[in-house]
């Protein structure tokens, strides 16, 4: 490289920060991580997730009912599996069947799924 010694030097150190990221599967860019989960499902997951009519129907209403009040104003990256877990206990002590609980919870591992892939968080946080 030519230049001065202290651009191979920053070179040097990028491309091992690069590979650091790549070896613990945290690439991309960590500010996608700090929307909304509210903004994530309408603009990204919702629009580009393909089902049946009757199914986004479904999935539209399960949202805006139970994972928005909950989730709606959190960061992505804020989102915690004890988030889930506590909601999960609040959805069953609010006697909401358990069929609309796994139901629920079907779609948020979806959602956080996608995320996962589109590396808008490193952590699938329903699944751990």
């Amino acid at each position: 490289m030519t230049g001065c010694p202290g651009n191979r030097k920053d070179a040097d150190k990028a491309w091992q920060r690069a590979e650091a990221k790549l070896s613990e599967g945290r690439i991309g860019d960590p500010a996608r991580g700090r929307m909304a989960f509210q903004r994530y499902v309408e603009e990204i997951w919702l629009p580009h997730h393909v089902v049946e009519l009757t199914t986004r129907q479904s999935y539209t209403y399960s949202i805006y009912k139970h994972l928005m009040p909950e989730f709606g104003p959190m960061r992505m990256a804020e989102i915690l599996p004890e988030h889930v877990r506590a909601w999960v206990a609040r959805l069953s002590a609010g006697d909401v069947s358990p069929k609309t609980i796994r139901n629920n919870k079907a779609i948020l591992s979806a959602i956080f799924s996608t995320a996962l892939n589109d590396q808008v968080t490193f952590l699938h946080r329903v699944r751990v």
